[in-house]
């Protein structure tokens, strides 16, 4: 682990911005993580990545909404399997957001690997559109949101680990 505040001996700071944001699912996988509420990185923007699923991008001026979870460090592996990490198809980074509390502070996070943007598969779109509305993200963020272009035709067969279960 990293030095970084984002961890520590034995919980990490994690900002959800996409599937992540629904409560149930992200505390079955990672049990006695703490909501700790919203939060939001600023100067970047909301992407759907090639691969289907959501991202974030540098983009001056823009806003990405999510929250904030108190993560054992025990469930980094687990994180990392549902990210896909050892596939390729997300890293694993720090950056600073707004915090509950205001003040900015340094978070783990998970980055597609690639630039390109994309059209979202549908299912993980109302996935991702539950859990901003359950949060209660911005109105305005969320029609962002469902504006997104979505994929025709079915999902891959074989999804990354647990995204099917979206």
């Amino acid at each position: 682990m990293s030095n970084s505040p984002a961890y520590q001996a034995s919980q990490m700071l994690y900002f959800a911005y996409g599937a992540n944001l629904r409560r149930e699912a992200f505390t079955r996988m990672c049990p006695g993580a703490d909501w700790l509420g919203l939060a939001r990185l600023e100067g970047h923007r909301f992407v759907i990545a090639t691969h289907g699923y959501a991202s974030v991008q540098p983009e001056a001026g823009s806003t990405v909404w999510g929250v904030l979870w108190l993560v054992p460090a025990t469930h980094l592996p687990a994180l990392d399997a549902f990210e896909e990490v050892d596939g390729g198809l997300y890293v694993r980074t720090t950056v600073r957001v707004v915090s509950p509390a205001g003040p900015r502070i340094e978070v783990m996070i998970y980055v597609a690997t690639g630039p390109d943007t994309g059209a979202a598969y549908p299912r993980y779109l109302e996935e991702v559109l539950e859990g901003a509305r359950e949060n209660k993200l911005p109105k305005d963020y969320i029609a962002k949101l469902a504006a997104w272009p979505v994929r025709t035709g079915a999902a891959p067969a074989v999804l990354p680990p647990g995204k099917d279960s979206h």
